[in-house]
């Protein structure tokens, strides 16, 4: 592991990130650690040496100013960073929000304004950060025999999509076809390890990856999730030279996290024969606000799995589900797992692995998982015991009460 120590930076952030960036052409990092004093901004000469230029807006010419508080100063760091780390227009457009707001640093309204200005930028660079692969990994990709990378077009830009061949006949369509979601902080690659020891030979798995991550480009939106999944169908069908119907004859789902969500959003559109949902929510401003707090009222999109299990219960031929969380989980609650699986007990099967974590549950669980995927007669579900809660309730923005 090549780990980058740092003292103190006294606010020459420009300096500091070039140091990384010459460590990292020379080899990878993978920890980078800052000790001391940042001070990323201390007085007028600071704004000076980080060639922050003077821009018009309207009649309006800003001059960057020191924001006094930590807020100024945590905005004024985000404009050098992303200067470095994020395509020019959209530090452009950070900068362009950072001297709006020092136009109205003199009105009352100033630090609920830079408190909502705050939230909107964590959840834009939660959700839309970008997460690229490294060279290492694509390269292990294409060194396998038979694996496909799959390229196509949507409203949000080029696509990539992985395709893992069933490891008999692999020339030839899958007999069943598993599409696998991940979570909103992983990549579609980081399902390899889990494909590889698969039981199946003759089952076939498409990767996902979402807008932003991997190799994809533009933002990611929520709603529109099921054209992707679209794409990644209709591209395979083209390398595969068949029809659509012919791949999703036995479509099975596999999401975690936020890729369970993706997975249901996308189910109602096609016939499915099986759908695993791993540490599952019940609706993405519960799951934000869970990590968040009353930023998760700032969200756009809504994500609620709930109703989407209800659209697939009225399905005449409605697809076997099972869900699997752990109790250990912090990230997403395991009462939202035992809440989704309670809304249908007699049709949803639901496990819960003692002391399995968030991410920890792939590894544990990877046996139940796949029998929860290829076998016929899977294990009977663990009975629903009453999840008891003491904390008070809290409104959520979707109209409910949570706690």
């Amino acid at each position: 592991m090549r780990i980058a120590v740092f003292g103190d930076i006294h606010g020459h952030w420009c300096d500091f990130r070039d140091a990384v960036l010459e460590l990292q052409s020379q080899a990878p990092l993978d920890l980078v650690l800052q000790c001391g004093d940042a001070q990323p901004i201390r007085n007028e000469d600071d704004l000076g040496y980080m060639h922050r230029v003077q821009r018009s807006i309207g009649n309006w010419v800003c001059r960057s100013r020191i924001w006094p508080g930590i807020w100024g100063s945590a905005f004024q760091t985000w404009g050098v960073l992303l200067r470095g780390a994020r395509p020019l227009h959209e530090t452009i457009i950070i900068n362009w929000l950072i001297n709006f707001l020092n136009l109205l640093r003199t009105s009352r309204f100033t630090f609920s304004i830079r408190w909502l200005a705050l939230g909107v930028w964590s959840l834009a660079a939660g959700c839309n950060s970008h997460l690229p692969y490294t060279a290492s990994e694509i390269a292990s990709f294409e060194a396998r025999e038979f694996g496909v990378e799959l390229t196509y077009q949507t409203r949000a830009g080029r696509q990539n999509a992985f395709y893992v061949p069933p490891k008999e006949r692999p020339e030839r369509p899958p007999e069943r076809l598993v599409i696998m979601y991940p979570g909103i902080r992983s990549l579609a690659l980081d399902w390899l390890e889990m494909v590889d020891h698969a039981p199946d030979p003759l089952t076939g798995f498409l990767l996902i990856d979402y807008p932003g991550r991997g190799k994809c480009e533009g933002l990611m939106r929520p709603k529109h999730l099921p054209e992707f999944s679209f794409g990644a169908i209709e591209a395979l069908g083209l390398h595969l030279n068949v029809l659509q119907d012919e791949l999703t004859k036995h479509l099975c789902l596999l999401g975690h996290f936020f890729g369970c969500a993706a997975a249901l959003q996308f189910a109602p559109h096609v016939d499915v024969e099986r759908i695993v949902l791993i540490a599952p929510f019940t609706t993405l401003h519960r799951a934000v606000y869970k990590l968040y707090g009353p930023l998760a009222w700032l969200m756009p999109d809504r994500m609620d799995n709930r109703k989407r299990l209800r659209e697939l219960r009225q399905r005449p031929r409605r697809p076997a589900l099972v869900i699997i969380h752990g109790s250990a989980d912090d990230t997403i609650p395991v009462k939202m797992g035992r809440d989704l699986a309670g809304l249908f007990p007699g049709w949803i099967v639901y496990h819960e692995i003692e002391g399995a974590d968030h991410a920890g549950i792939l590894k544990t669980s990877e046996a139940l998982i796949f029998e929860a995927l290829f076998s016929q007669t899977p294990s009977p579900a663990l009975p629903l015991s009453p999840v008891t809660d003491t904390a008070s309730p809290t409104r959520m923005p979707d109209g409910e009460t949570t706690f």
